[in-house]
């Protein structure tokens, strides 16, 4: 084999690997935030971006071969709906008492005058690129729920139609879960991941505040954090202790399973006894699951209390100037850890042999490529 066909066979060998390891697509997720999440999504100052936005979401889902389901609910406002947009993977034992659940979620809309790049465009994009690689003919013994909500942002102004944190979650988990899963609900409930703010990559010293009090609730990792210099380099896994520990111990193993050990991870189980403390970990959506004792995980960079979201969380530069390569590789890493995690939290048989029959039928195809090459000189 000479060496231009030396270097073709191992430019082939490196694509094809990188086919069936499903590796996720930062260039797609930058384009996509750059096309759909770009811009405020709210009710009053682009409601066409954010009816965009939602049907861009709902699309997403269909081309995956999801069933999909808009939730709308009302607001305080009766001219103003929520649309909370569900994609859904079912299971093989959909629609009896067998069925369980697996969900990931992330919020798409915005406070009024923010772009959201990273709150929380950059949620949504590595919740789909996950779905995508989820749904590749693989049937789940659970049943899997990818969930963009809407109206996790509150404000308090005239004209605001959400006024408390969460109304979108909040009605979901008391009004859709229930009604669609019926007459089998409550199924068993496997886990939620819900992302909220996971692009800040930033390994600079001094560039990861810690919340007052974190230092006497969360010792271990406070120390851990401080002893690296306190570098933003880390996504923040929190949990409640006990309730959701399986839930942690799943993410973190799958997480440290990826390498890529630039990109860390912190996990913060919240013992009930600070759980009304640690407000700054329940500031998202997971925490409707919380409240409705369903086990949940919140995935985040721990937004203004990291490097350039001190200035710019809920604010104009919150844009597309710190969509970096590393940061979009960082939420790579995300979206790879939430396809582990389910294969963990909803494993399949046939999940696992299509994968084995997809590797070996690769492998005889490079064995072939190969040969041919070298016969051939």
């Amino acid at each position: 084999m000479d060496a231009s066909s030396r270097q073709l066979f191992i430019l082939f060998v490196c694509f094809a690997l990188q086919v069936v390891r499903g590796e996720p697509r930062a260039s797609w997720m930058k384009a996509t935030l750059t096309s759909h999440f770009s811009q405020p999504r709210h009710h009053v100052t682009n409601p066409g971006y954010k009816m965009a936005a939602k049907n861009f979401i709902n699309s997403q889902f269909l081309g995956m071969g999801l069933v999909t389901a808009i939730h709308d609910f009302e607001t305080v406002l009766s001219n103003v709906t929520g649309h909370t947009v569900v994609g859904v993977m079912k299971g093989v034992h959909f629609g009896t008492d067998n069925d369980s659940i697996v969900a990931i979620s992330a919020h798409y809309d915005t406070m009024r005058n923010t772009p959201g790049v990273n709150d929380n465009g950059a949620g949504v994009v590595v919740m789909l690129e996950a779905a995508r690689e989820l749904v590749q003919g693989k049937a789940r013994n659970s049943t899997l729920l990818f969930i963009a909500f809407d109206f996790e942002e509150w404000e308090s102004e005239s004209d605001s139609a959400c006024r408390e944190i969460l109304c979108g979650s909040k009605k979901f988990v008391s009004d859709w879960l229930p009604t669609y899963f019926r007459p089998h609900w409550p199924l068993a409930w496997k886990g939620l991941l819900n992302m909220d703010i996971v692009l800040n990559f930033d390994d600079r010293n001094d560039t990861q505040y810690i919340p007052f009090g974190f230092d006497q609730m969360f010792p271990d990792q406070f120390s851990s954090i401080s002893s690296d210099n306190k570098e933003g380099d880390f996504l923040t896994v929190a949990g409640r202790a006990p309730g959701d520990m399986d839930l942690m111990q799943d993410f973190n193993t799958s997480w440290l399973g990826l390498g890529h050990s630039d990109f860390e991870v912190e996990m913060f189980p919240i013992p009930s006894q600070f759980a009304n403390m640690a407000r700054d970990l329940s500031r998202s959506d997971h925490a409707s699951f919380w409240k409705a004792n369903l086990s949940a995980l919140f995935l985040t960079d721990t937004a203004e209390y990291r490097g350039y979201m001190k200035q710019c969380y809920h604010s104009q530069c919150d844009n597309l100037t710190f969509a970096t390569d590393e940061r979009m590789q960082f939420a790579a890493k995300i979206s790879k850890a939430l396809v582990a995690w389910v294969d963990r939290r909803a494993p399949s048989q046939i999940t696992d042999v299509a994968a084995m029959m997809s590797t070996v039928s690769l492998w005889m195809l490079l064995a072939a490529v190969g040969v041919t090459m070298m016969t051939s000189q």
